[in-house]
């Protein structure tokens, strides 16, 4: 038995105009909506994808909807935008085989899928207490203990924060399309 969940996909970077015929195809094979409950977005043209960015988080982004993503997922578009390295985020509704998930993918890093609740990043309790005991620890030894040691202990503090805390995605730059392929270069 499938299982179809909501999905939002928010594509941003800039793209090659070569490139636009086919991200248009793969769009209305997709079947996804500007909002929820609209009809299909059937792009035929650079100007029409450009004319459906919105502005999130200050960037002017591409953000398509399918209420009934197979697994909350949008294959073909998101093999689309890997293969082109098309930085994209993904949010995923909670559903029968899986809970709410971000799944982010930038060309820099590949991809990471995080878990939300209520649209909001989970962290693991237990790594967090476990961490928050290491530094107690380390604050009692500030006033004790000699600087070489001090230093060892608070890199062994930021290892194991590293450890239990996800990589930071960059934020999804604007939906622009250009000259340039995928990801914009800072200059």
């Amino acid at each position: 038995m499938s299982d179809f969940r909501a999905a939002q996909i928010t594509i941003g970077g800039c793209l090659s105009r070569a490139i636009v015929p086919s991200l248009c195809s793969t769009i209305r094979l997709q079947r996804v909506a500007l909002d929820w409950g609209d009809e299909p977005f059937l792009p035929q043209s650079a100007d029409d994808l450009l004319a459906a960015r919105q502005t999130i988080d200050g960037e002017s982004v591409l953000r398509l909807l399918d209420a009934e993503a197979r697994h909350g997922r949008m294959e073909p578009l998101e093999a689309f935008l890997r293969k082109r390295r098309i930085p994209f985020d993904l949010q995923t509704e909670a559903g029968f085989d899986g809970g709410e998930t971000l799944t982010v993918y930038r060309p820099e890093i590949g991809e990471c899928s995080l878990p939300l609740h209520d649209g909001e990043l989970v962290t693991a309790a237990l790594p967090v207490w476990e961490f928050a005991e290491t530094l107690t620890a380390f604050r009692r030894q500030l006033y004790r203990g000699p600087r070489r040691q001090l230093r060892q202990q608070c890199d062994e503090v930021m290892q194991r924060f590293q450890r239990i805390i996800p990589v930071r995605p960059s934020p999804l730059p604007a939906f622009e399309i250009g000259k340039s392929l995928g990801l914009r270069r800072a200059a």
